[in-house]
């Protein structure tokens, strides 16, 4: 169990029964002190990541998600917004999920209650030294200190015994550190280099004075690339001259970066450090998987399980110096962003290849499938589960019937199916992010409407735009409701916001209200339509009131309120709109016919409109449609959910920042959760069967609610 060690406990050699303790009164242990927390006869810590994202994650699938956002809303904490691509949603796991055999003897129900107490994410709910040393589980240390006081009159020797030190550094002021993928943004040279090296190719060579001729500094010298590497990479890779001076520079700035980490650790390298046999240690300079991991996750959007990554760190690092040496930087560059087709399938099919023995086997699936389906444990055995999607998933691919997939089935499947190589996306968009990072809109003194802001997605869409600085008006027709919301935005010391009551289905009310919050507040930047009715029985029990109200809140709400406020965001050349559909919107589900209809009609109308502003080259009002899964505000009255731990309700702080970063982003088409639209693309592909198939498989709808 761990135990707080600036309690000071104490303890006999032999017996290692306490002595003595230290009262520190109120000392509140803090996670960021890594020896505030120790583990006895435990060799691994309970929390421990490669970097801060990674450990975050960590302690969120222990603690849980929605813990983490009261903690954050409760001090106006604000995570790094790169983290609602991987932190995910988890639930809270008890601490019996974690006793084993090696740890069964040191448990109790005493130990139990101490150690969640201990693990809080509020810093005022956590124990302080006295209030541990108060807890029952230290009833006897404090009796044996009673007696050890009664009978001894000098003060013990502390032991210094063998207890490892549990790592738990997790201050949420480190969480907005970009690590080495910041250096990245110098990739812009490369596009000027580039530009004048054309431009100055149809124009005779000027020789510079010697008077103009800039001295290079050290640093220019250290990140000049000799012409052995240029001639070696001409040869090797696809890149130009150009190209590969600027990546080279990027090699050399990442391995600083690198560099200057372990100069700021706490064991330093030894430079004068041997290998085994009394020789120089062969040193190599080169990327390690943590700046790697963050220029995925960054600059190619690629967000994957740590198995995955590892993977595909290890195909890179062919030469397995566990770096990404400059050698294997540019090659690995080359085939990402200018690479053929069979040379992406070659390398997938690599990262899969999990033995490196030129075949995928079954066992080799499972354990790729079950490492990145199974994000958290269930109390039933989940490997049934894999192995059914791993039957289906070899006899999609397997295609001479071998057993075992080749690098020809592969390549067979994916001529047949090219979703399999989503992981490389829009190569044009990879390039375009690598040269330039796409960096969020900010919303900072933005006029955002937001229809339905009353309750559930519009509250916390308003609450969160508010806080970034944005001026919120909130339409509803529940007056009250939306009082509440702008009350709160206005008590929280925000921007002020406003609140008019509105009826989205009604055009002549929408043109009325609009007009009114032009005059008093301005012209409407971002409108997000979000008011949305859900019937959700069976289409034949539905009333036709019902089903024209639906249509009227859900689609025809939209078409009035793009056509009061596009007018604006078009002459304004500025604006967004946001339109909430649903995973209704990608598939079809029972009880919801009509409703399904409506999320259906409100994408096509985004695509529509998206298309129509498209053909304005100038136009800079952007369109942005979400497709949410069950968000838990109420309107899903009895949602179904075969896998409640894989496929929870969506928290709707969580859902907000996830809507709110896909605006900033100008993400056209989004899911929440992100692989809900690859998925229903991938099971589209598939023979009718076989999607009717999957779909039975994850059962997940809404019951009837007469």
């Amino acid at each position: 169990m761990a135990v707080p060690s600036r309690a000071r406990v104490y303890a006999e050699v032999n017996s290692h029964k306490p002595r003595e303790y230290w009262d520190y009164e109120s000392y509140v242990v803090d996670w960021g002190q890594q020896d505030d927390y120790q583990l006895v006869r435990k060799k691994e810590p309970f929390f421990h990541g490669h970097d801060n994202y990674d450990q975050l994650v960590r302690i969120a699938k222990v603690l849980g998600t929605e813990e983490l956002f009261e903690y954050l809303d409760k001090y106006h904490i604000e995570l790094d917004p790169r983290f609602n691509d991987i932190l995910g949603r988890h639930s809270r796991k008890r601490w019996e999920r974690f006793v084993h055999n090696e740890n069964q003897h040191l448990v109790s129900a005493e130990a139990l209650d101490f150690l969640d107490k201990l693990l809080r994410y509020d810093h005022l709910e956590r124990l302080t030294a006295r209030d541990a040393m108060d807890h029952s589980y230290f009833y006897p240390v404090v009796k044996e200190q009673c007696r050890m006081m009664s009978t001894v009159s000098s003060s013990p020797t502390p032991l210094t015994g063998n207890l490892s030190v549990v790592g738990m550094s997790t201050g949420l002021s480190g969480l907005s550190m970009r690590g080495g993928v910041i250096v990245m943004k110098s990739v812009s040279l490369f596009l000027a280099g580039t530009r004048s090296s054309k431009g100055s190719s149809a124009q005779p060579p000027v020789k510079p004075t010697k008077s103009r001729r800039k001295k290079m500094t050290e640093q220019d010298i250290a990140y000049r690339c000799s012409m052995k590497i240029l001639e070696a990479a001409k040869r090797d890779t696809l890149f130009t001259r150009s190209e590969i001076e600027a990546l080279y520079k990027i090699f050399r700035k990442l391995v600083t970066m690198n560099k200057t980490k372990s100069s700021q650790g706490k064991i330093k390298a030894n430079p004068n450090a041997t290998s085994v046999i009394g020789k120089p240690a062969n040193v190599q300079e080169g990327i390690d998987r943590i700046v790697f991991r963050e220029i995925l996750h960054n600059t190619f959007d690629i967000v994957a399980e740590n198995m995955l990554m590892d993977r595909i760190f290890c195909v890179w690092d062919k030469a397995n110096y566990g770096l990404i040496t400059l050698e294997a930087w540019l090659h690995g560059l080359s085939l990402f962003l200018k690479g053929s087709t069979n040379k992406h399938v070659e390398f997938c099919f690599a990262v899969y290849d999990m033995n490196a023995d030129g075949f995928i086997t079954k066992d080799e699936m499972f354990q790729l499938l079950k490492n990145c389906l199974i994000k958290h444990p269930q109390e039933e055995d989940p490997d049934e589960s894999v192995k059914d999607l791993v039957d289906i998933v070899m006899r999609k691919i397997d295609k001479d019937k071998d057993g075992k997939v080749s690098l020809e089935d592969f390549q067979a499947t994916v001529d047949e199916e090219p979703l399999l190589l989503e992981a490389f996306g829009n190569l044009g968009e990879c390039v375009y992010r690598f040269i330039v990072p796409i960096q969020p809109k900010p919303v900072k003194g933005e006029i955002v409407l937001i229809t339905g802001a009353g309750h559930g997605m519009g509250k916390e869409l308003a609450l969160l735009y508010a806080s970034k600085g944005a001026k919120v008006v909130g339409w509803d027709v529940n007056m009250k409701n939306n009082e509440e919301t702008i009350s709160e935005i206005n008590h929280r010391g925000y921007p002020t916001a406003h609140a008019y009551h509105c009826d989205v289905s009604n055009r002549e009310n929408v043109f009325e209200v609009a007009k009114k919050v032009q005059q008093e507040v301005g012209d409407v930047t971002i409108l997000i339509n979000n008011a949305g009715i859900m019937p959700t029985h069976p289409i034949l029990t539905q009333t036709k009131d019902e089903i024209e109200r639906t249509f009227n809140v859900n689609v025809l709400a939209h078409c009035w309120t793009i056509q009061a406020f596009l007018p604006a965001m078009l002459k304004n050349n500025h604006g967004h709109i946001v339109a909430l559909s649903s995973c209704a919107g990608l598939f079809g589900l029972e009880n919801l016919v009509p409703y399904c209809g409506t999320k259906f009609a409100v994408h096509g109308m985004m695509e529509a409109l998206s298309e129509e502003l498209r053909m304005d080259p100038k136009c800079k009002v952007e369109t942005t449609c979400v497709f949410p899964y069950m968000v838990d505000t109420g309107l899903c009255k009895r949602p179904k959910v075969k896998f409640e731990k894989l496929m929870p309700l969506l928290k709707p702080r969580f859902a907000a920042k996830a809507i709110m970063r896909a605006q900033q982003m100008n993400k056209k088409l989004v899911s929440i959760p992100g692989y809900l639209i690859p998925l229903n693309n991938y099971v589209r592909l598939m023979p009718i069967r076989t999607a009717l198939y999957v779909k039975d498989f994850i059962n997940s709808g809404v019951e009837s609610d007469l």
